[in-house]
């Protein structure tokens, strides 16, 4: 295996993963606590 093979398959798990924790994740409360924070317009 390639460093270049071994790259790809690492960020493939990675995204794999993340878009395992997005699915997963209800994100509207988290984003309305964070709105009363971080207003949009910055």
């Amino acid at each position: 295996m390639s460093f270049s093979e071994l790259d790809v398959t690492r960020r493939t798990r990675k995204g794999n993963f993340l878009n395992q924790i997005d699915y997963l994740i209800d994100w509207e409360p988290i984003e309305k606590q964070s709105l009363n924070i971080v207003p949009l317009h910055i």
